[in-house]
C-alpha cells in the first residue's frame, strides 16, 4: 500500500485501482467541435506498489481539481504564457513572420498599467495566504 496520499493534494484522480495507488502530478487535454480529444495525465505511483494496467485500459477515470482552495490561497498557482500577446494591431503588423515577438528589437509586447511586459514565460505567482507577489518575467 503507498505511502503518498491525494488527501490534501489540489488535483487527485480516481481510478479502478483505488485511492493512491496513482497520483496526479499534472493534467492537459485537448477538445475540439466534431474532433477527437484528447487528454494526458502525468501519474506517479510508489515504487513499492505494483501497478497492473490492464484494469483500468478503457475504464473510466476522474479528474478533480480544487479551484475554491486555490482561490482561497491554501495552494500556490503558478502559471506562465506560452507566447508573447502583442501590443497592439501596428506591433502585430511590423512584427517580421519569422521573428517570436519576444524577441523583436521593437517594444512588441503589451504592458499593463503597471508596466508588466505580457512576453513568453510571464506568469503570476501567488503566496500562500494567496497574497498578489510581483509577476517573474523569464526569456528563454
Amino acid at each position: 500500500m503507498s505511502k503518498y496520499t491525494q488527501t490534501d493534494r489540489p488535483l487527485k484522480i480516481t481510478t479502478p485501482l483505488g485511492p493512491d495507488i496513482l497520483l496526479l502530478r499534472g493534467f492537459h487535454g485537448r477538445e475540439e467541435i466534431s474532433q477527437l480529444f484528447g487528454f494526458h495525465a502525468d501519474m506517479v505511483a510508489d515504487l513499492q506498489d505494483e501497478v497492473r494496467f490492464d484494469p483500468i485500459i478503457g475504464q473510466s477515470m476522474t479528474v478533480e481539481m480544487r479551484l475554491l482552495d486555490v482561490v482561497r490561497g491554501r495552494f500556490a498557482p503558478v502559471g506562465k504564457l506560452p507566447l508573447t500577446i502583442p501590443a497592439d494591431q501596428a506591433a502585430v503588423d511590423k512584427n517580421a513572420p519569422d521573428v517570436p515577438g519576444f524577441a523583436e528589437a521593437f517594444d512588441y509586447a503589451y504592458k499593463n498599467r503597471v508596466s508588466d511586459k505580457y512576453v513568453f514565460g510571464f506568469g503570476l505567482t501567488y503566496g500562500q495566504n494567496g497574497a498578489h507577489q510581483p509577476p517573474s518575467l523569464r526569456l528563454p
